[in-house]
């Protein structure tokens, strides 16, 4: 009986020797499987990172150089912007009737004609705040370079505030007016009542019949300020080339007497 235990006992000690061995065994190749594993991991990640820098050493191909900027030329501003009609001499008066004028004169300072020429006055008083307003337009319908043409804004009373500023407006145009129209035989006289006449003949130099025109008249001080301007109309129209036309034109006696010189001019129709 005891040695049955001692030979059941043996073999059992042998047999959990086995287990013993058996477990070791495994356990090793499980750690030697973990082991690769992370070495093919980690050889993966390392060849990842080789790749990665190889690629951020390779030379990279320069971008095109950023060509330097054009300069442009300023900007040529159009005659209407650089230089159009200057104002200039211009005052104020209350006719026979009551009516207010603002009369004055411009002068085409550009190297355009211009067109639409219009003049706007603003009233204001002493704290700069901005009241009445009113426009009219020049006489002459087209200004040539050089060429001055009077202008007149008429109220039908005089307006509260007695200060006031003159803006001009114009376009620029290719059309061409007719200066065929020539004066002679001007005279000037005043007449009983007061008041200031200006007579003459208006006479068609050019090539083509003249429907209608008017005749034009600045009128100036001593010191050569605008005192006044006005229009009139031929006698006769239309005016055949070679032909002419008398006219006369009126001043009302409440600047006659300011009338030292006039300018005239026509305006063909």
């Amino acid at each position: 009986m005891n040695k049955l235990i001692i030979r059941l006992t043996s073999r059992m000690g042998a047999a959990i020797s086995r287990v013993r061995h058996a477990g070791k065994a495994l356990i090793l190749k499980s750690r030697s499987k973990g082991l690769r594993r992370v070495w093919w991991i980690a050889g993966v990640a390392g060849l990842i990172a080789l790749v990665i820098i190889v690629i951020v050493a390779l030379p990279r191909p320069s971008p095109p150089p950023t060509p330097p900027p054009t300069l442009q030329p300023p900007p040529t501003l159009p005659p209407e912007i650089e230089k159009g009609l200057l104002i200039l001499s211009h005052s104020t008066y209350v006719d026979t009737y009551g009516y207010f004028r603002v009369i004055g004169e411009v002068e085409n300072i550009g190297k355009s004609n211009t067109e639409k020429n219009k003049i706007t006055v603003t009233f204001y008083d002493e704290q700069g705040t901005l009241g009445l307003t009113g426009a009219g337009d020049c006489y002459l319908e087209i200004m040539k370079p050089g060429e001055r043409s009077p202008f007149e804004i008429v109220f039908p009373s005089p307006p509260e505030l007695k200060n006031y500023r003159l803006t001009a407006e114009w376009e620029v145009t290719d059309t061409q007016p007719n200066r065929e129209m020539t004066f002679k035989g001007v005279k000037s006289s005043t007449d009983a009542d007061g008041r200031y006449t200006v007579t003459g003949e208006i006479v068609n130099e050019g090539l083509h019949i003249i429907e209608n025109a008017m005749v034009l008249c600045t009128f100036y001080d001593g010191s050569g300020k605008v005192v006044t301007v006005g229009f009139t109309f031929p006698d006769t129209l239309p005016i055949k080339p070679g032909n002419s036309s008398t006219f006369t034109l009126v001043v009302e006696p409440s600047v006659s007497s300011n009338i030292d010189k006039f300018s005239l001019q026509s305006e063909v129709q």
